[in-house]
């Protein structure tokens, strides 16, 4: 975290939102738990932050399970 708000502070915050990106969505994907927790397939995942409110934002793309 230090690391991510020196960046900000920088005013690197595209290439840390460009950065952590790819390495969030990797991490959401292993766990397999969403499958049956939300009876649906991911599709796709898309995280966005909010670097002044320090916020994530994680929107998944699911087609249930029939």
């Amino acid at each position: 975290m230090a690391i991510e708000k020196q960046l900000i502070s920088l005013g690197f915050d595209d290439t840390l939102r460009i950065s952590k990106r790819p390495l969030e969505k990797g991490i959401l994907r292993q766990n397999d738990d969403y499958d049956e927790i939300l009876n649906a397939d991911i599709l796709d995942i898309f995280v966005d932050w909010d670097f002044e409110k320090d916020n994530s934002i994680i929107t998944l793309i699911l087609k249930p399970k029939n």
